[in-house]
């Protein structure tokens, strides 16, 4: 066994692991921009975001994947809280927003089946050479 058989293995990995990956549905369709923008419509700071805008970034996906910075500036102050409407200090919702995905970014299924597929690489060399 030799250097085909890994170059073989390594190409269905690449194949395995880019079907899982690649977003397969395409653009969004109109029924999945009114449902979320709907769901926007009465929730706390809602007021805040210029729909319109949002609208037209909904409208014109592409479906393929996009880049996005987040630079965050706190409102002064207390702010409602998105699901009480008590006022709260900003810093403290944006903390318990990051607690809620941070760990799903740090050890979720992506980073897993990337983990195991890098080791199923690795012993896929040991076995064929």
């Amino acid at each position: 066994m030799g250097a085909p058989w890994i170059w073989l293995g390594a190409a269905l990995l690449y194949v395995a692991f880019g079907g899982w990956y690649e977003n397969w549905r395409g653009p969004l369709r109109q029924g999945e921009i009114e449902q979320f923008l709907a769901g926007m419509q009465g929730t706390p700071g809602a007021e805040l975001n210029d729909l319109a805008v949002l609208r037209r970034f909904l409208e014109t996906d592409d479906g393929r994947e996009f880049l996005m910075l987040n630079l965050v500036r706190l409102a002064p102050g207390d702010v409602p809280h998105p699901e009480t409407g008590v006022p709260t200090p900003a810093p403290a919702l944006i903390r318990r927003y990051i607690a809620g995905f941070m760990p799903a970014l740090l050890v979720g299924p992506r980073v897993w089946v990337g983990l195991v597929l890098a080791l199923a690489a690795a012993l896929l060399q040991l076995v064929l050479i």
